[in-house]
């Protein structure tokens, strides 16, 4: 039984405490110390001890011990605020380091560096241990190499780390904070060469670490090396086993992160800078740069209570290497805030999220945000396993790349995006999603959004790829981004709902589908669109099942399709309504529809221009089974085709509005309209054939070739040269009737 009392300077009894552990009497040691600041001694084994004074200046580590330490009992108390200079710990003794129970600031210019000798034992060291709030200033703590060694262990309420330097550290963790309700400020500090490696074993064959070992716990070479290859390798070199796509990465909390590998004992290597259990982390004017670790964080390790991840005025996270999260892991949802000052992320490296890895991110606060160079199996820079939320701020996403699965600069399970500015360039995904990958749905509204050359390299989507798309408002360019080997060269999605909003998709590609956008289901209402100089197999900016497109203002200039739909190919329905539309320069290489292809068309109202579109074969401009159009003014001249120069369609119904078809070409039959069926104008309004020809067989349907034609008012239908006289050929050709002039 050990006895432990703590008495007031009066002498009079305050805590009495009895315990058969040393553990017990140590926690109660420190709670009792920490309570009262007026206590001035304690009693241990019946010996009164006097709480230790100190000099307010230290320059050798004798005194720093003297100091720190309470008679030979190993426990000490800071009473108060010391400044200390010179270096420290070069020769210490085999002593545990200090022990700080009370609030203090430790601060001067000094360095602490350790004795090559050191740590025999396997026992948990810490040079700076604390149960009451902490300051450290101007340290620089640099060289120590031991898997039990926490520089920095923290067990209170604060922690301020500042103008500190921890450096070359190959240590279970530098900084540890393990208390629920724990703020922590890091201030202008450099954290640089860190490593956590706290017992992890010499991997085997079949070890999932073997490629962590030869490929990630290394220093990160300089701008003057080969570096840049690892973009181009992808990390594919023995590359360890990934979680599928479509499920969600867990880590293990309870083991705090350790793996199910039985090749050597426990372990885990959380955060080599920062392993951090409180709720409000503030980051200031720091730098992360070079930190590896084999699991959790290359830098910071965040988990189970953290609430906020603050960074202020100018930061930067380079080259850090881990399995999960290359600079932070974040093991709960959390906010990470940017407050109207920069975050830098470069250059990060990680199995999964190469600089983030987080459950339920949510990112704000108005800053900057750059994360360029980054790189991992997926996720290039972000890997959110739950929702994640941006808003506000300012973010460039360059260069980042998912070397193995999907997100080459996010991979998220949902994720909601409002307002603020977003640039991606040149981000790559082995498969879905060269710049962003969303499983479930993805969420836009308001803000400026770039997306320029992100590559699919095996799958769908160049820029994004997720299961639903939602964007309402907002200023979104996509510019080429490339589905390498699949569909939707800017978007790919089973989903898609646009509201309003400014959009222009060009020169992007898709080897198969949808050269700007791949999906089932398209609905578009309200906003600007420019669609120019998109290419695909099948519609040449938009392939879908079903499109709905309401009001708006579209043009869709140049697009290019080989087999169907140089524009646009909807395998069942497309319908348009109102809004203005001009169609030019399509072009359906080797089959049909210059402009459209679909089943079934269905155009209410609004304005139309088809200029200057072609089709090798059916329909210069579309190519239908079914068209009807109600109302609506048409312009529709210059298109070329074989069959159809303007429209091929089995069944064809114009209702009201007004028609002009000019100069369209068939090579073979039908210079405007082509039909296999029946073409109805007889309750149209006006409309005008001029100057459309079918030049192989002139006689056969220079305006219109079909089966069988409707119309009665032959005063609001009116065809010019070159109609029924002479060798100029027939205005109308039909299959029942023969040649049709009318009056």
């Amino acid at each position: 039984m050990i006895n432990f009392k703590v008495y007031n300077k009066e002498g009079t009894l305050q805590y009495e405490v009895s315990s058969k552990s040393s553990y017990c009497l140590e926690k109660y040691h420190h709670v009792a110390i920490g309570q009262n600041r007026k206590k001035l001694a304690f009693k241990y084994d019946n010996t009164i001890h006097n709480l230790v004074q100190g000099p307010t200046d230290i320059s050798n580590e004798t005194q720093l011990y003297d100091y720190l330490y309470s008679s030979n009992e190993g426990y000490g108390i800071l009473k108060n605020d010391i400044s200390l200079s010179g270096t420290f710990f070069s020769d210490h003794k085999t002593h545990n380091y200090p022990t700080i129970s009370a609030e203090k600031t430790l601060s001067g210019n000094f360095s602490i560096f350790p004795n090559t000798t050191a740590y025999t034992s396997s026992a948990d060291k810490y040079i700076f241990k604390s149960y009451r709030p902490l300051t450290l200033q101007n340290l620089t703590i640099s060289g120590f190499t031991n898997p039990y060694l926490n520089i920095v262990d923290v067990s209170s309420s604060e922690l301020t780390i500042s103008g500190c330097i921890f450096s070359n550290n190959d240590v279970g963790v530098n900084i540890n904070v393990d208390y629920s309700h724990n703020t922590t400020h890091i201030i202008n500090s450099t954290f640089k060469s860190l490593k956590a490696n706290k017992l992890i074993p010499t991997p085997n064959e079949s070890s999932t670490f073997k490629s962590l070992k030869a490929n990630k716990l290394i220093p990160v070479p300089d701008e003057s090396s080969t570096f840049k290859s690892l973009k181009a390798n992808k990390l594919k070199a023995n590359g360890p086993r990934l979680v599928q796509s479509n499920k969600k990465v867990k880590i293990n909390r309870r083991n705090n992160g350790q793996t199910n590998d039985t090749t050597g004992e426990e372990k885990w290597s959380p955060g080599s800078a920062i392993r951090y259990k409180g709720e409000m982390l503030y980051i200031t004017d720091s730098s992360f740069v070079d930190n590896s670790n084999s699991y959790t964080g290359g830098a910071i390790y965040a988990e189970t209570y953290i609430k906020t991840l603050t960074l202020s005025g100018e930061n930067l996270f380079s080259h850090n290497i881990s399995s999960l999260g290359g600079a932070i892991c974040i093991t709960d949802a959390n906010e990470i805030i940017v407050n109207n000052g920069m975050a830098t992320f470069n250059g990060n490296i990680s199995d999964i999220g190469g600089a983030i890895l987080s459950e339920s991110p949510a990112m704000s606060g108005g800053g900057t945000y750059i994360f360029s160079d980054n790189c991992a199996n997926s996720g290039g820079a972000i890997f959110a396993y739950d929702k994640m939320t941006i808003s506000g701020g300012t973010y460039t996403f360059s260069d980042n790349c998912a070397n193995l699965q999907d997100g080459g600069a996010i991979k998220a399970t949902d994720i909601s995006i409002t307002d603020g500015s977003y640039t991606f360039k040149r981000n790559i995904a082995k498969n879905y999603g060269g710049a962003i990958n969303v499983s479930n749905k993805m969420t836009i509204s308001g803000g400026t959004y770039t997306f320029k050359g992100n590559i699919a390299k095996e799958e769908g989507g160049g820029a994004i790829s997720t299961i639903n798309l939602i964007t309402t408002y907002g200023t979104y360019t996509f510019s080429d981004n490339c589905a390498n080997l699949q569909d939707g060269g800017a978007i790919w999605t089973s989903d898609i709902s646009i509201t309003d909003g400014s959009y222009t998709f060009k020169g992007n590609i898709a080897n198969t589908s949808g050269g700007a956008i791949a999906t089932i289901n398209l609905i578009t209402t309200g906003g600007t669109y420019t669609v120019s100089d998109n290419c695909a197999n099948y519609g040449g900016a938009i392939n879908a099942t079903d499109i709905s497109i309401t009001d708006g203002s579209y043009t869709f200039n140049s697009n290019i399709a080989k087999t169907f739909g140089g524009a646009i190919y909807a395998y069942s329905m497309l319908t348009i309504k109102d809004g203005t539309y001009t169609f030019s320069d399509n072009c359906a290489n080797l089959q049909d529809g210059g402009v459209i292809k679909a089943t079934d068309i269905s155009i209410t109202d609004g304005s139309y221009t088809f200029n200057g579109n072609i089709a090798n074969t059916y329909g210069g401009a579309i190519n239908t089974t079914n068209l009807i159009t109600t109302g609506g003014t048409y312009t529709v001249s210059d298109n070329c085709a074989n069959y159809g120069g303007a429209i091929n369609a089995t069944d064809i119904s114009i209702t009201d509005g007004s028609y002009t078809f000019n100069s369209n070409i068939a090579k073979t039959f039908g210079g405007a309209i082509y039909s296999y069926g029946t073409v109805d104008i007889s309750t149209v309004k006006t409309v005008r054939f001029y100057g459309n020809s079918s030049i192989s067989n002139s006689t056969l349907g220079n305006h219109i070739f079909t089966k069988d034609i409707c119309y009665n008012d032959s005063s609001h239908v009116i065809f010019n040269m070159p109609d029924c006289s002479g060798s100029d050929g027939s205005a109308v050709w039909s299959r029942l009737y023969g040649q049709i002039c009318p009056p």
